[in-house]
Protein backbone atom coordinates (compact mmCIF):
# COMPACT_ATOMS: atom_id res chain seq x y z
CA UNK A 1 0.00 0.00 0.00
CA UNK A 2 2.37 2.65 0.67
CA UNK A 3 4.15 1.69 -2.55
CA UNK A 4 1.13 2.48 -4.39
CA UNK A 5 0.46 5.35 -2.32
CA UNK A 6 4.05 6.86 -3.24
CA UNK A 7 2.89 6.18 -6.73
CA UNK A 8 0.11 7.83 -7.11
CA UNK A 9 0.98 11.25 -5.52
CA UNK A 10 4.22 11.46 -7.98
CA UNK A 11 6.38 10.88 -4.43
CA UNK A 12 9.77 9.37 -6.39
CA UNK A 13 12.19 9.88 -3.72
CA UNK A 14 9.60 8.22 -0.98
CA UNK A 15 9.14 5.54 -3.83
CA UNK A 16 12.70 4.57 -4.88
CA UNK A 17 13.47 4.58 -0.55
CA UNK A 18 10.49 1.82 -0.29
CA UNK A 19 11.64 -0.14 -3.04
CA UNK A 20 15.00 -0.24 -1.54
CA UNK A 21 13.98 -1.52 1.79
CA UNK A 22 11.69 -4.03 0.38
CA UNK A 23 14.83 -5.64 -1.96
CA UNK A 24 16.95 -4.54 0.77
CA UNK A 25 15.06 -7.01 3.57
CA UNK A 26 14.13 -9.41 1.33
CA UNK A 27 17.31 -10.42 0.51
CA UNK A 28 18.52 -10.54 4.53
CA UNK A 29 15.62 -12.75 5.33
CA UNK A 30 15.48 -14.70 1.75
CA UNK A 31 19.55 -15.49 2.33
CA UNK A 32 19.35 -16.85 5.76
CA UNK A 33 16.57 -18.91 4.65
CA UNK A 34 18.01 -20.36 1.24
CA UNK A 35 20.91 -21.19 3.65
CA UNK A 36 18.79 -22.91 6.37
CA UNK A 37 17.29 -25.49 3.55
CA UNK A 38 20.67 -26.10 1.94
CA UNK A 39 22.03 -26.83 4.91
CA UNK A 40 19.55 -28.82 6.89
CA UNK A 41 17.23 -29.98 3.77
CA UNK A 42 17.89 -33.64 4.14
CA UNK A 43 17.34 -34.09 7.99
CA UNK A 44 14.50 -31.36 7.65
CA UNK A 45 12.84 -34.05 5.31
CA UNK A 46 13.39 -36.79 6.83
CA UNK A 47 11.98 -35.65 10.22
CA UNK A 48 8.74 -34.20 9.05
CA UNK A 49 8.39 -35.98 5.60
CA UNK A 50 10.09 -39.36 6.01
CA UNK A 51 11.20 -38.78 2.69
CA UNK A 52 15.20 -38.21 2.14
CA UNK A 53 14.35 -37.49 -1.96
CA UNK A 54 12.12 -34.24 -0.73
CA UNK A 55 15.36 -33.28 1.48
CA UNK A 56 17.23 -33.55 -1.62
CA UNK A 57 15.19 -31.49 -3.67
CA UNK A 58 14.97 -28.39 -0.84
CA UNK A 59 18.95 -29.06 -1.10
CA UNK A 60 18.87 -28.07 -4.56
CA UNK A 61 16.63 -25.09 -4.18
CA UNK A 62 18.38 -23.88 -1.33
CA UNK A 63 20.71 -21.39 -3.35
CA UNK A 64 17.87 -20.38 -5.73
CA UNK A 65 15.29 -19.26 -2.89
CA UNK A 66 16.79 -15.53 -2.75
CA UNK A 67 15.60 -14.98 -6.24
CA UNK A 68 12.26 -16.83 -5.45
CA UNK A 69 11.59 -14.48 -2.60
CA UNK A 70 12.44 -11.34 -5.16
CA UNK A 71 10.41 -12.83 -7.54
CA UNK A 72 7.59 -12.46 -5.65
CA UNK A 73 7.98 -8.98 -3.76
CA UNK A 74 8.80 -7.75 -7.44
CA UNK A 75 5.55 -8.86 -8.97
CA UNK A 76 3.56 -7.24 -6.46
CA UNK A 77 5.62 -3.70 -6.29
CA UNK A 78 4.79 -3.95 -10.05
CA UNK A 79 1.50 -4.80 -9.51
CA UNK A 80 1.07 -2.06 -6.79
CA UNK A 81 2.78 0.25 -9.36
CA UNK A 82 0.04 -0.30 -12.23
CA UNK A 83 2.16 -2.14 -14.18
CA UNK A 84 -0.38 -5.74 -14.31
CA UNK A 85 0.24 -6.14 -17.97
CA UNK A 86 3.97 -5.69 -17.91
CA UNK A 87 3.76 -8.05 -15.01
CA UNK A 88 1.75 -10.63 -16.74
CA UNK A 89 3.59 -10.18 -19.94
CA UNK A 90 6.94 -10.96 -17.96
CA UNK A 91 5.64 -14.02 -16.14
CA UNK A 92 4.21 -15.65 -19.52
CA UNK A 93 7.75 -15.42 -20.81
CA UNK A 94 9.17 -16.09 -18.09
CA UNK A 95 7.20 -19.47 -18.00
CA UNK A 96 7.84 -20.40 -21.53
CA UNK A 97 11.45 -19.98 -20.63
CA UNK A 98 11.28 -22.61 -17.85
CA UNK A 99 9.63 -24.49 -19.95
CA UNK A 100 11.96 -24.71 -22.29
CA UNK A 101 14.91 -25.00 -20.14
CA UNK A 102 13.55 -27.67 -18.73
CA UNK A 103 12.99 -29.81 -21.91
CA UNK A 104 16.22 -28.87 -22.62
CA UNK A 105 18.63 -29.04 -20.00
CA UNK A 106 16.59 -31.13 -17.64
CA UNK A 107 17.08 -35.00 -19.29
CA UNK A 108 21.33 -33.98 -20.06
CA UNK A 109 21.60 -32.01 -16.75
CA UNK A 110 18.87 -33.53 -14.24
CA UNK A 111 18.41 -31.02 -10.96
CA UNK A 112 21.54 -28.88 -11.56
CA UNK A 113 19.86 -28.05 -15.10
CA UNK A 114 16.73 -27.08 -13.56
CA UNK A 115 18.08 -25.00 -11.01
CA UNK A 116 20.33 -23.29 -13.62
CA UNK A 117 16.97 -22.36 -15.78
CA UNK A 118 15.47 -20.91 -12.35
CA UNK A 119 18.57 -18.69 -11.64
CA UNK A 120 18.54 -17.13 -14.99
CA UNK A 121 14.28 -16.98 -15.35
CA UNK A 122 13.77 -15.56 -12.47
CA UNK A 123 12.63 -11.97 -11.87
CA UNK A 124 15.13 -10.56 -13.84
CA UNK A 125 12.81 -9.01 -16.60
CA UNK A 126 10.34 -7.90 -13.61
CA UNK A 127 13.19 -6.36 -11.71
CA UNK A 128 14.44 -4.37 -14.47
CA UNK A 129 11.37 -3.12 -15.46
CA UNK A 130 10.44 -2.22 -11.60
CA UNK A 131 13.42 -0.26 -11.32
CA UNK A 132 13.15 1.62 -14.82
CA UNK A 133 9.68 2.65 -13.90
CA UNK A 134 10.79 3.94 -10.71
CA UNK A 135 13.91 5.45 -11.36
CA UNK A 136 15.53 3.20 -8.83
CA UNK A 137 19.13 2.24 -9.46
CA UNK A 138 20.68 -0.46 -8.82
CA UNK A 139 21.95 -2.22 -6.01
CA UNK A 140 23.44 -5.80 -6.00
CA UNK A 141 25.31 -5.61 -2.89
CA UNK A 142 22.69 -3.94 -0.34
CA UNK A 143 20.11 -6.26 -2.00
CA UNK A 144 21.61 -9.78 -2.89
CA UNK A 145 25.64 -9.18 -2.41
CA UNK A 146 25.58 -8.89 1.65
CA UNK A 147 22.96 -10.98 2.47
CA UNK A 148 24.98 -13.67 0.69
CA UNK A 149 28.14 -13.00 2.62
CA UNK A 150 26.51 -12.86 5.53
CA UNK A 151 24.79 -16.50 4.46
CA UNK A 152 27.97 -17.99 3.60
CA UNK A 153 29.24 -17.68 7.18
CA UNK A 154 25.46 -19.14 8.49
CA UNK A 155 26.32 -21.88 5.90
CA UNK A 156 29.67 -22.17 7.21
CA UNK A 157 28.84 -22.93 11.01
CA UNK A 158 25.24 -25.00 9.83
CA UNK A 159 27.60 -27.14 8.46
CA UNK A 160 29.92 -27.79 11.50
CA UNK A 161 26.93 -28.20 13.80
CA UNK A 162 25.37 -30.93 11.44
CA UNK A 163 28.53 -32.88 11.91
CA UNK A 164 29.18 -32.54 15.49
CA UNK A 165 25.23 -33.17 15.81
CA UNK A 166 25.53 -36.26 13.33
CA UNK A 167 24.57 -38.64 16.22
CA UNK A 168 21.65 -36.70 17.29
CA UNK A 169 20.34 -36.43 13.82
CA UNK A 170 20.33 -40.99 13.35
CA UNK A 171 18.10 -41.27 16.58
CA UNK A 172 14.78 -40.49 17.62
CA UNK A 173 12.46 -37.93 17.12
CA UNK A 174 13.07 -35.55 20.10
CA UNK A 175 17.10 -35.81 19.50
CA UNK A 176 16.31 -34.88 15.82
CA UNK A 177 14.07 -31.90 16.72
CA UNK A 178 16.47 -30.77 19.10
CA UNK A 179 19.28 -31.12 16.65
CA UNK A 180 17.63 -29.09 13.82
CA UNK A 181 16.54 -26.52 16.59
CA UNK A 182 20.51 -25.85 17.43
CA UNK A 183 21.52 -25.82 14.29
CA UNK A 184 19.15 -23.21 12.97
CA UNK A 185 19.57 -21.20 15.84
CA UNK A 186 23.60 -21.57 15.75
CA UNK A 187 23.03 -19.97 11.52
CA UNK A 188 20.38 -17.43 12.80
CA UNK A 189 22.55 -16.16 15.45
CA UNK A 190 25.84 -16.39 13.26
CA UNK A 191 23.77 -14.52 10.63
CA UNK A 192 22.62 -11.80 12.74
CA UNK A 193 26.07 -11.06 14.22
CA UNK A 194 27.49 -10.88 10.22
CA UNK A 195 24.35 -9.20 8.49
CA UNK A 196 24.29 -6.75 11.21
CA UNK A 197 26.89 -4.10 10.66
CA UNK A 198 26.61 -5.28 6.73
CA UNK A 199 23.06 -3.48 6.71
CA UNK A 200 20.41 -5.09 8.44
CA UNK A 201 21.12 -3.07 11.98
CA UNK A 202 20.64 -0.03 9.45
CA UNK A 203 17.26 -1.42 8.49
CA UNK A 204 16.08 -2.64 11.85
CA UNK A 205 17.15 0.81 13.73
CA UNK A 206 15.15 3.07 11.23
CA UNK A 207 12.13 0.53 11.21
CA UNK A 208 12.21 0.95 15.20
CA UNK A 209 12.34 4.73 14.82
CA UNK A 210 9.53 5.07 12.47
CA UNK A 211 6.97 3.03 15.28
CA UNK A 212 8.16 5.47 17.53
Amino acid sequence: PEITQAHIRGETARLQALIDRMLRLTGYFSALAGAVFWVLGCPLARTLYHSPEAGFYLEVLGPAMPLLYFESMVDGAMKGMGEQKAAFRYSVWDSILRIVGVVLLLPRYGMPGFLFVILVSSCLANTGRLLASSETKLRLWRWLGAPMLASAGAAAVGVALRQGLAGWFTGALLPRLGALALCAGGMSAVYLVAAWPLGLGEEVRAALAKKH
